[in-house]
């Protein structure tokens, strides 16, 4: 699991991550320090059996250790996020029409093998309850209702987790992605 690359210029920046270019064909997505290897693995797993399912996704690699942080390396896509597109105020009726398709062809998916949003949901009540039991008194009854369902959710879904070149589109940053 660990690796000797030689990292190249920085890609991208995230809340939790960096994505550098590692060769013409590859890039790693290294998560900052302290973030554990198995949330690492996580999101690499879902992005495995997103590949699998035939989504527009990068297909991801392998995890590894890269100095004090774990990351994975993935294939590297040409394009540009969609976010910067939504500058020109032209763009912006067609980037929605592109995210809707693309979180129908997601919702399409069986979520088989993914964590369900239902047990994630759970544990966020349980928290709540902790800090604001009159709020979490209120959506006990709702979640209560809410079924399991069982297909395919992103997560994260937005116009900066979408990389698009031409007619092609790829989706990132599929840690939060669940069954639900």
């Amino acid at each position: 699991m660990s690796a000797r690359l030689r990292l190249g210029r920085q890609l991208d920046a995230g809340p939790g991550s960096h994505v550098h270019a590692v060769d013409g064909n590859r890039v790693l997505k290294l998560f900052h320090p302290g973030v554990p290897v198995a949330a690492v693995q996580q999101e690499f797993g879902n992005q495995v059996r997103a590949v699998g399912m035939g989504l527009p996704v990068p297909e991801a690699l392998s995890v590894l250790r890269f100095q004090d942080r774990y990351g994975f390396l993935m294939q590297a896509v040409d394009g540009g996020n969609l976010l910067h597109r939504l500058r020109d105020p032209a763009s912006v009726a067609p980037a929605g029409r592109l995210l809707a398709d693309i979180q129908q062809g997601i919702n399409a998916c069986p979520g088989v093998g993914f964590p369900s949003y239902r047990q994630m949901l759970s544990g966020m009540l349980a928290r709540c309850r902790q800090e604001n039991p009159l709020a979490a008194e209120q959506l006990d009854a709702r979640f209560e209702r809410l079924a399991e369902g069982d297909r395919l959710c992103h997560g994260d879904l937005h116009p900066g987790n979408v990389l698009v070149s031409g007619a092609e589109h790829w989706v990132l940053d599929w840690c939060d992605a669940r069954r639900g």
